[in-house]
């Protein structure tokens, strides 16, 4: 199923799942971009050769 699919199967829902559903989608979009900008100083993948990150 296609993104466009998704986004007009939504608006058969009713406004007050509408806004649920959006507000899951916007704390999952927040959740991805602060775990890419918290990284693990402990994850040796991360480091370079000296050890810095």
């Amino acid at each position: 199923m296609q993104s466009a699919d998704r986004l007009q199967a939504l608006e058969n829902f009713d406004n007050d799942d509408q806004e649920t559903i959006i507000k899951i989608i916007d704390a999952m979009v927040i959740k991805k971009r602060v775990e890419g900008m918290v990284q693990d100083p402990f994850d040796k993948k991360k480091q370079d050769v000296d050890g810095r990150m």
